[in-house]
């Protein structure tokens, strides 16, 4: 995912006029997937990171990229890329039954 997401900065054009990009500080498994800490460099906002989101989550093959920020520091953002949904309806009670011809 950090490869992907380091990607998909470039393909995005998400950068500083210098031609910086975000640099991931740190990942950890979440039960909705993987919690991606990234460091913005100036010029860069949680705003910017809001905007493609969409584009990171086709990136990252996952299901939605929620952007958060981080309560201690003004320059990290938190990218939640969910990849496991929790099944929606009722539970199939066991295997369906073949009728065949």
């Amino acid at each position: 995912v950090q490869h992907r997401l380091r990607s998909a900065f470039h393909e995005v054009a998400l950068t500083t006029w210098a031609g910086r990009t975000p640099a991931i500080l740190w990942s950890a498994p979440c039960p909705e997937g993987l919690r991606v800490h990234v460091l913005c460099p100036a010029g860069i906002a949680a705003g910017d990171l809001r905007e493609v989101r969409e584009q990171l989550a086709a990136a990252c093959f996952a299901a939605d990229v929620r952007v958060e920020r981080d309560p201690r520091h003004a320059t990290v953002v938190v990218l939640v890329v969910v990849t496991r949904v929790p099944p929606s309806g009722p539970a199939v009670p066991g295997p369906i039954p073949y009728v065949g011809t």
